[in-house]
């Protein structure tokens, strides 16, 4: 999982020491009852699972077709539409609360796997933002930006391996709004492609909160 901001242009927080699979682990055991919910051209979908005693449990899973022309390649193209589409869905299931983490997949979402040599956490972030315009293909001042680091390349020392995540901040916009307007509260936001290998990560993205636990599903 890779946190944006939209507070500005490049997002300021990484994550934390540790192994990506311990960090998974330590933010899943803070996690109580996870929505993911997943919009795309032809349908909502959307789970709900709890963690407790070191087991998930599935507790609801929902599923409501979307008019055509809602969603068309990936973006929202009808925002009240989806908002209306969005509250009928909800109120015809039984989830435990309103609070949900989006996964998004389209064109205006970039991954990258890069390489950089040691360094510390702040010359990294510099380097990044650095590297982003030769590597993600939308202007630096239109997209949100954060890393995770995966490790080392190979032997200690030897450079880390970084995977850099970008998207289009207006895209990733219009979606909140659309959920928001919907009566729901997105408090994450993941890639989709990603969200099957990561359960959960802090989120800096919503202004309205500070870091929590992400979880989404694809």
């Amino acid at each position: 999982m890779v946190p944006i901001s939209s507070r500005a242009g490049v997002c300021r927080r990484s994550f934390g020491g540790g192994s990506g699979l311990e960090r998974i682990k330590s933010l899943a055991r803070v996690k109580s009852a996870a929505i993911g919910l997943d919009i795309d051209r032809g349908a909502i979908k959307a789970v709900q699972v709890s963690y407790r005693g070191g087991a998930y449990t599935l507790k609801h899973v929902g599923y409501h077709r979307l008019p055509p022309g809602t969603i068309v390649d990936g973006e929202v193209a009808d925002d009240q539409l989806l908002a209306e589409e969005l509250t009928e869905f909800w109120d015809a299931h039984a989830f435990g609360g309103k609070s949900v983490f989006l996964g998004l997949s389209n064109q205006k979402v970039v991954v990258r796997m890069l390489e950089f040599p040691p360094m510390s956490a702040e010359d990294l972030k510099g380097a990044i933002e650095f590297e982003a315009a030769e590597h993600i293909p939308m202007p630096p001042d239109e997209a949100v930006l954060d890393h995770v680091v995966l490790g080392p390349r190979g032997e200690p020392g030897e450079g880390d391996r970084v995977l850099v995540v970008a998207a289009q901040r207006e895209m990733v916009k219009r979606y909140t709004d659309a959920v928001r307007a919907g009566g729901l509260r997105p408090v994450g936001v993941d890639v989709k492609a990603l969200a099957l290998t990561r359960s959960a990560a802090p989120s800096t993205f919503f202004e309205d909160g500070g870091p929590r636990s992400c979880s989404t599903w694809g």
